[in-house]
């Protein structure tokens, strides 16, 4: 259980990492800055700093308890940043905001068009992760035997 989240939450980073890697060097190119990509990108951008700086942003990210509660919720259903908004009782723009982190992170999808929201496999697999987490804390400070399933933020 734990293993598939895990495995599915470095894929979905690995993911990002290539398509940012990618994205940036598309970028330098209409720059027109020679060797600005060879400066900027990493020739492998699987390289141990560029991962760690993903998973450690995704973390930061997830670990924010307004936009774990957003995450959870896109868990659940996709949805619009105004019917999120709605939902927790915020303002759009703060809730855009924060979808915009969980986005640049890898954890949610945002498509503008239609303002559609949902959470990628790595979100996916981070509430799994933290719910599995939240369930064995709980079991193991006495408070029931149950599922390891902590379901915060439902």
């Amino acid at each position: 259980m734990t293993s598939d989240a895990v495995t599915t939450l470095a894929d979905g980073l690995g993911r990002r990492v290539r398509d940012v890697a990618g994205a940036m060097r598309r970028y330098d190119g209409f720059v027109g800055e020679e060797g600005v990509g060879a400066r900027v990108v990493p020739e492998n951008p699987g390289t141990p700093g560029v991962a760690l700086d993903a998973v450690l942003r995704a973390l930061r990210v997830g670990a924010d308890p307004q936009a774990y509660r957003i995450l959870g919720m896109l868990v659940a259903a996709d949805t619009t940043t105004g019917a999120l908004a709605a939902t927790l009782g915020t303002e759009r723009l703060a809730v855009w905001r924060q979808v915009g982190e969980l986005a640049t992170a890898g954890l949610v999808v945002h498509v503008p068009v239609g303002d559609r929201v949902g959470a990628s496999a790595a979100g996916r697999a981070l509430v799994e992760l933290v719910d599995h987490l939240v369930g064995g804390v709980r079991v193991a400070a006495g408070a029931g035997t149950g599922p390891r399933t902590g379901a915060v933020h439902r």
